[in-house]
């Protein structure tokens, strides 16, 4: 029997957890969730205007609901928000039921991946963007240091390295 595995990519936006998250479940051959995705297709809206209409704290709350009931399906990958960890019970399900890989990266190389995306965090602050993200930075590497099993240094935009790295350790 095919033992059962949770994982969940928690980081920084820009730190590749889409894209890895994607790739390595055809690795693995498991389900893979984005929660980005999630939000979007469960509430009919985009994230951007979820943050400028009813702001981050709608969307947190909107997020928390819908990532809960994700981190414990069996077999499956799970891309969280970059602010998922705020949530205590998120927290909570990432440390007692799965497999979390952080996506570490530095706010410098995080500016210029991000600069040129249409994320709601990013949309009106390009002329202090690196500031921040410096700030976003230290707010929640505290929280990504308490969930985490394993750490990626993603600073090297190598995802095929990366997800090498990942299956070799799965």
């Amino acid at each position: 029997m095919k033992e059962l595995i949770n994982i969940s990519l928690v980081g920084l936006m820009g730190s590749g957890k889409t894209t890895i998250g994607s790739f390595l479940s055809k690795q693995l051959n498991i389900l893979y969730i984005d929660s980005d995705i999630t939000v979007v297709t469960n509430y009919n809206t985009d994230i951007v205007l979820i943050y400028y209409i009813e702001g981050e704290h709608s969307f947190r709350a909107k997020e928390e609901i819908l990532i809960e009931p994700i981190l414990i399906k069996p077999n499956s990958i799970l891309a969280t928000g970059g602010g998922s960890v705020f949530h205590i019970y998120v927290c909570k399900f990432l440390l007692e039921s799965n497999i979390t890989l952080w996506f570490k990266l530095d706010v410098k190389e995080q500016s210029k991946r991000v600069a040129s995306n249409k994320r709601p965090l990013t949309l009106s602050i390009r002329s202090c963007l690196y500031i921040i993200l410096e700030h976003i930075l230290k707010e929640r590497h505290k929280l990504y240091l308490k969930v985490f099993n394993i750490v990626f240094n993603v600073n090297i935009k190598s995802y095929m390295l990366i997800l090498n790295k990942v299956c070799w350790l799965m």
